[in-house]
């Protein structure tokens, strides 16, 4: 019996090699199989907190314009990814319009680059949005001065000049189309 307890207490207790080969390998499998999953789910994430913003943006300004009782726009820049908010508070007085001359807004925020927590989304084209006071909806494709170009009203039925497609990384695009009385829908 003594014997029994000695041989017992000689054995070190443990993992053998095997074991944890086979341990090892298990974790490297899910790891394999888990970081493309969770990669794609943070840039997923990413586009749709760039997404969020640009849409907020977008009823943000359409709001500051019926609110304020003169036009706003922004104008999205595909080279840089970034936008920029104007405004236009002065009446001709020939007309009785605004002249169509646009200034930057000088308060926080009214310039910037759209970005998913840190990472840089892109736009698919170059757009200005023009915002009423009324609350309807313009666009001007291409860049340059606003009041040199002309704006179309993007009530056309199905917004196709009123859209901007953002991209990040693989993931799947998203188009935010904006319609002339202001809606902003998005789709995937």
């Amino acid at each position: 019996m003594r014997q029994t307890k000695k041989n017992r207490s000689r054995r070190q207790e443990g993992f053998s090699l095997i074991e944890m080969v086979i341990v090892m390998a298990i974790i490297l499998i899910l790891s394999a199989v888990a970081i493309p999953m969770v990669t794609a789910a943070v840039n997923a994430y990413r586009l749709r907190s760039a997404t969020n913003a640009v849409t907020g943006l977008i009823k943000t300004t359409r709001f500051q314009a019926m609110s304020a009782g003169y036009p706003y726009q922004i104008i999205f820049t595909e080279a840089t990814s970034s936008y920029q908010l104007q405004q236009d508070t002065l009446i001709n007085p020939n007309t009785g319009q605004y002249d169509g001359n646009y200034v930057n807004v000088t308060s926080t925020g009214s310039s910037g680059t759209i970005s998913g927590t840190s990472a840089n989304v892109t736009f698919n084209t170059d757009l200005t949005l023009q915002f009423s006071p009324s609350g309807a909806v313009k666009y001007v494709t291409g860049n340059g001065v606003a009041a040199n170009l002309a704006a179309t009203s993007c009530s056309n039925g199905n917004g196709a000049n009123c859209t901007l497609t953002l991209s990040y990384s693989r993931t799947p695009n998203e188009t935010i189309v904006v319609t002339g009385y202001g809606n902003v829908t998005v789709t995937p």
